[in-house]
């Protein structure tokens, strides 16, 4: 199935300052979540997969992968791939994003509003 077939349909660019290899990854593993079942999954949990996969399964620990990569790779990966719509939930992003079409505001949970201390 092409989603980018059509005058004007182009896949998105990788993210900017964002390894290629991790892109491609972010966008397996996310694949695999999906076909195991999950309808929504944390881009968060995904990235430190990478993490891992570098760092332990590949034994390099000079690895570093930046947090801030989280909400460009969910943004990408949805762009990408329209079909996945809602599978990551977005936060509005403050700083603009080149990947930000459809993000959803996050009510915040205050110290007031969590449930006593057991």
């Amino acid at each position: 199935m092409n989603f980018f077939s059509g005058p004007g349909r182009r896949p998105p660019p990788f993210p900017t300052g964002i390894p290629r290899d991790v892109v491609l990854l972010f966008e397996k593993l996310a694949f695999e979540v999906r076909a195991v079942g999950f309808t929504h999954y944390s881009s968060d949990a995904i990235l430190h997969r990478i993490r891992w996969h570098y760092q332990i399964d590949r034994g390099f620990r000079e690895f570093k992968c930046n947090d801030h990569w989280t909400a460009t790779l969910a943004r990408w990966f949805l762009k990408r791939h329209p079909h996945m719509k809602g599978f990551f939930e977005l936060r509005v992003c403050k700083r603009g994003n080149e990947y930000d079409e459809s993000p959803v505001r996050i009510a915040t949970v205050s110290a007031t509003d969590r449930d006593p201390p057991l």
